[in-house]
């Protein structure tokens, strides 16, 4: 009578730990807690961008029009945007009526992890600066609080989100001027690595498995 008494609790501790397993699937998958995004701006941050991003970088050098499979672009609606003489050129302007369609920044797959580029920012001075709508995977967005400075001309500006980015929107800044033309060149993207789904249950298991070997030499000596 003992032995099937614990055993029946051996069987609640296994179904126990693979719930706490798929708990823990669902928290991994969910993304509840808001992304956390750094910043890296400057040239002299690209090495701090790098090691933050970890790899590896796919480098789009807009040479031509066909971009790397990681990333598309939604061209701004106002010069048109469009991009030639290695560059990709367009312009952030709030103004709806001028701009119905802003830049957007779309990232294949799971999303990108890090995102980082050259811009320059001094055709048509002065302007407003970049301001970056991020859209994670999770549908989220979040409006990243420091911008592409006005006064950028070929300087890097990058960002790492612990959170897989869906998409980038450019938009207008607030550092004076009526909008803000921008050429970008080297666009880095770091894909978002996916958390093996099965992870969590699988260390469930391996806990359930390790109960049942104690309790059975346990049961055995007595």
């Amino acid at each position: 009578m003992s032995r099937i008494f614990n055993t029946g609790k051996l069987c609640g501790l296994t179904r126990i730990s693979l719930m706490a397993g798929v708990v823990l699937l669902g928290m991994s998958v969910s993304g509840a807690q808001a992304a956390i995004v750094t910043v890296f701006s400057g040239n002299a941050s690209l090495a701090a961008w790098q090691a933050a991003a970890g790899g590896p970088v796919v480098t789009e050098t807009f040479d031509d029009a066909i971009l790397v499979p990681q990333l598309s672009i939604t061209f701004g609606s106002q010069i048109p945007g469009s991009i030639s003489a290695g560059e990709y050129h367009d312009r952030a302007n709030d103004d709806n009526v001028a701009q119905v369609t802003k830049p957007l920044l779309t990232f294949s797959g799971l999303g990108a992890s890090a995102f980082g580029a050259d811009w320059d920012l001094g055709p048509n001075d002065p302007g407003t600066g970049i301001k970056l709508f991020v859209t994670f995977a999770d549908l989220t967005t979040q409006v990243i609080a420091t911008e592409i400075p006005e006064t950028f001309m070929n300087q890097f500006f990058g960002i790492v989100s612990d959170m897989a980015i869906r998409s980038i929107q450019l938009d207008e800044g607030t550092q004076g001027g009526l909008f803000e033309t921008f050429d970008m060149d080297n666009a880095r993207i770091v894909s978002a690595v996916p958390i093996p789904a099965a992870l969590p249950l699988f260390l469930s298991a391996i806990a359930a498995l390790g109960f049942l070997g104690r309790r059975k030499k346990r049961l055995a000596a007595a």
